[in-house]
């Protein structure tokens, strides 16, 4: 008779134990986790964002991020893959017409360019490898908060 092998997982991949955000923050290697508590912050320091821990499948555990003019969907994602975390900003189409192009960095709008379309909302997924470019991403969400109140 064969015995089952145990396997341990991080809590990020854990799908049957709930974490807390601060559990899949822990859970990110060091380098780069001041990064991830600064996107975390900039997201919640906004009243009008609600943070949920959330299972996304691919993703795993996520900290989702949803506004209060649009309570049905996520707002932005931070994936916190201990090894890479990442950003994710899900943008309409109708927002990109309101993006300040001069003041948005290149890779930025490039991202947005290529990334996945599904029912009109494009999926640009960034690494947060610094403080600035969590800032050049996240300064995408003024223009996704001005695209739902114009098309409101």
């Amino acid at each position: 008779m064969a015995l089952g092998v145990r396997v341990c997982r991080g809590v990020w991949q854990d799908r049957f134990r709930a974490p807390t955000a601060i559990d899949l923050i822990e859970g990110i290697d060091k380098p780069v986790r001041a990064t991830v508590v600064h996107a975390r912050n900039t997201l919640v320091k906004d009243r009008d964002i609600q943070e949920r821990v959330a299972w996304q499948g691919v993703w795993k555990w996520t900290l989702t991020y949803r506004h209060v003019s649009s309570p049905d969907r996520a707002w932005a994602y931070i994936v916190p893959d201990p090894a890479k975390p990442r950003v994710c900003v899900p943008m309409p189409d109708a927002a990109l017409n309101l993006l300040p192009v001069k003041s948005t960095p290149k890779y930025v709008r490039e991202s947005l360019a290529f990334a996945p379309v599904v029912d009109g909302v494009r999926w640009p997924v960034w690494d947060l490898p610094s403080r600035q470019q969590v800032d050049d991403v996240l300064g995408l969400l003024r223009s996704k908060l001005e695209a739902a109140l114009e098309l409101a």
